[in-house]
């Protein structure tokens, strides 16, 4: 389910300095896509955003919100492309 490619990117883009890393690798958010459709991890931009809020809600503690905003951040560093 593409949601759940979502939260599983949310999650390993925070906690996986390898995947950080490949994923650091691309250009822009078509060649991340792209990245991530190769992995069996892919998603929309709408469904990152709906995974982004599920995970945000369930958050207990202003550091699990900062890391969440961190993998928020991060994915819309990748330019359009």
């Amino acid at each position: 389910m593409a949601l759940n490619n979502a939260i599983l990117f949310i999650r390993n883009i925070t906690g996986d300095a390898d995947f950080r890393k490949t994923c650091f690798s691309c250009k822009n958010k078509k060649e991340l896509h792209e990245l991530l459709d190769r992995s069996d991890m892919s998603f929309t931009p709408d469904e990152f955003s709906a995974a982004f809020d599920m995970v945000h809600v369930k958050c207990q503690t202003t550091d699990e919100v900062d890391l969440i905003k961190q993998a928020e951040a991060i994915y819309h560093l990748f330019p359009q492309g």
